[in-house]
């Protein structure tokens, strides 16, 4: 099984893209890096290295892929880019955000994503 190798940006790399990183590194056949366009402090900023390594790049508004056409445009032109349309309204690692995640992904990939194992121990622990 080949891996899908994929870069999750989002504006802050502080809820949607970290989120969706850690669903993809929970799936079979994913692995993921996360990035924001302009992201909080210690988190971490789009590479060109980032852009390299990945198959393909899931943003989640319209401002993540000019972000991209204007800033690496070589990048831009080459490499599938998917916009999940997912507004910047959920905190990282919530139930809601993993729903939506999944159905968002799904209706572009087909691909099924998991809980990060992580995210469901506070919850079996209860």
């Amino acid at each position: 099984m080949t891996t899908m190798k994929i870069l999750t940006i989002c504006t802050a790399n502080l809820h949607r893209s970290v989120t969706l990183a850690a669903m993809l590194n929970a799936t079979e056949g994913c692995e993921a890096r996360s990035a924001g366009t302009h992201p909080s402090q210690g988190r971490n900023r789009i590479t060109e290295n980032d852009l390299k390594w990945a198959d393909r790049v899931v943003v989640f508004e319209h401002d993540h892929w000019r972000y991209l056409r204007n800033h690496f445009f070589k990048f831009y032109v080459a490499m599938p880019t998917h916009n999940l349309r997912v507004p910047d309204e959920y905190q990282a690692m919530t139930p809601e955000l993993f729903q939506v995640l999944q159905e968002a992904f799904s209706r572009q990939f087909g691909v099924s994503l998991a809980i990060p194992e992580e995210a469901t121990k506070g919850t079996a622990e209860k």
